[in-house]
């Protein structure tokens, strides 16, 4: 009965999270990108003045040039999309990006094809270039299991999302160690770079455990055994 009463306030998992990095999970797994969501607080405009009670999430996909910052007013359930050069937690940066029109920020799936689109024609998101993915040096050394769900063995060079916790995906490269691909069931040692990881500096320990993911689908876990970007390393 008591657990009853406690659940009664617990905070109900956000919804648009599943359903916005599923979308644009090609970002992600393509592109490099990485994915955040987090609850602003109160909604403030352009000039940092207070016009309506939160919570305002943000759910931002970004890499190192450009960040696509959609904004979700909770209790008027309004969207607003915000293109800026960074990824920044704060809202007067956001509202001077440039905004995006409304109707693609009440049909998400929509200007996901805008954006698979205008990347395809010109490389580009909102004028700005999205540059190729360079190599990267390893982050993290890690054992991955695989759990059956992917139809096909994974090869070095694979890249799937990655979810750290806190609201934070990454999409990262892996590396297998002694084989030349593994199995949708089957376990190796190996590496992942990840694309922006200053994303989880002073966040990452040994023996922590993160889901792999390809869209929404979870296909597997990771296990962090050895951390080779001191940046990563928790204080």
């Amino acid at each position: 009965m008591f657990q009853r009463f406690l659940n009664l306030f617990r905070p109900l998992p956000d919804e648009n999270v599943p359903r916005i990095r599923e979308l644009f999970s090609f970002l992600i797994e393509d592109y490099g990108f990485s994915f955040v969501a987090e609850d602003l607080g109160d909604a403030v405009d352009r000039d940092g003045k207070f016009f309506f009670y939160g919570p305002l999430k943000a759910y931002c996909i970004y890499n190192e040039s450009v960040c696509i910052n959609i904004l979700y007013l909770e209790q008027r359930q309004d969207y607003e999309i915000f293109i800026t050069d960074s990824y920044k937690s704060d809202q007067v940066y956001i509202r001077n990006g440039a905004r995006i029109d409304d109707f693609f920020a009440y049909h998400l799936d929509r200007y996901a094809d805008e954006l698979r689109s205008s990347i395809a024609e010109c490389g580009e998101i909102c004028g700005r270039k999205i540059a190729a993915t360079a190599e990267r040096m390893p982050d993290v050394e890690v054992v991955i299991t695989f759990n059956g769900v992917r139809r096909t063995p994974a090869r070095s060079g694979y890249r799937p999302a990655h979810d750290l916790g806190g609201g934070r995906v990454l999409g990262g490269i892996h590396h297998y160690f002694d084989v030349d691909e593994v199995a949708p069931d089957g376990k190796a040692r190996g590496t992942i770079a990840f694309f922006t990881p200053e994303a989880l500096a002073a966040s990452i320990q040994c023996g922590m455990q993160f889901p792999i993911q390809e869209g929404a689908r979870i296909v597997g876990m990771a296990t962090v055994v050895k951390i080779l970007n001191p940046v990563l390393k928790q204080k």
